[in-house]
């Protein structure tokens, strides 16, 4: 009977509480124009960096939300990950892996992309996994990684080396700014909608673009460094030929990115 009234209360609880989040998102209004903030996110950028200076205006971080998918603090929505949610806008900010081209975002949203040289990303997604590999029994594992056992199955392709790991990495795991922004791995596709984001950061300069965007945004944004996760052993070759090979498209598209908004400052 106590199971059966929890749960009429829980039914009864959801539509109000569904009434809220509309009621609160309905009220923002970001630097006079945007009504929510959207982060297309690019794994090992920083992006998660990014998305803290987000989290801590509603006084959390990636430990506490740990795998939550939407959050209310200090009258801000967050949304992590889903789609149907995202594409419903009843957020302030928001931000997931998803393609762009798999996403109908609201007018009115801020989007925001971070972007990396394409080889160090790279680098960084194998040094990445090599810890997830070395930690999964680690018991404190979850307050470095909260996402350590979803991201486990991917240290399949680290194989025995990092050539072998070339030779597993899918394409949507190696191409992935590419894959970010354009479903036939399109190089002017892929440009054009970076370009149209309302703002590009990378991560060398994460730290003043940070900065700029709180100016822009007026938003008291500060970069949170969330995690620092650094394999005990990991071998890299020194010759990367073969991996500049391989990311030639995305380092073509990188150089493009560049080249443009500095055309843009001028």
């Amino acid at each position: 009977m106590l199971t059966k009234i929890k749960s009429n209360f829980k039914n009864l609880a959801r539509p109000a509480y569904e009434a809220y989040i509309k009621h609160l998102s309905s009220r923002y209004l970001i630097a006079g124009k945007y009504r929510r903030i959207y982060h297309y996110h690019i794994r090992k950028t920083g992006g998660t960096s990014l998305n803290s200076s987000f989290w801590n205006l509603g006084g959390f971080n990636l430990q506490s939300k740990q795998q939550q998918r939407r959050i209310v603090k200090k009258g801000l929505v967050f949304v992590h990950s889903v789609s149907s949610l995202i594409e419903e806008g009843d957020y302030f900010f928001a931000n997931s892996h998803h393609p762009a081209y798999q996403l109908s975002l609201p007018p009115d949203t801020f989007t925001i992309t971070v972007l990396r040289n394409p080889i160090k990303r790279v680098l960084s997604f194998y040094k990445y996994l090599t810890w997830i590999k070395e930690n999964i029994n680690n018991p404190n594992k979850f307050l470095q990684e909260p996402f350590i056992e979803s991201v486990f199955k991917e240290t399949v392709f680290l194989g025995e080396d990092f050539d072998d790991f070339l030779d597993k990495i899918p394409k949507h795991h190696l191409l992935t700014h590419l894959h970010m922004f354009s479903r036939e791995y399109s190089i002017q596709e892929a440009l054009e909608k970076i370009l149209s984001c309302s703002a590009v950061c990378f991560t060398e300069t994460l730290d003043s673009d940070i900065q700029s965007l709180s100016k822009k945004l007026e938003l008291p944004l500060v970069e949170k460094r969330e995690r620092k996760l650094v394999p005990n052993s990991v071998q890299i070759p020194e010759n990367l030929d073969r991996l500049k090979l391989l990311l030639e498209p995305e380092l073509l598209l990188f150089e493009q990115i560049q080249n443009e908004l500095k055309k843009n400052i001028q």
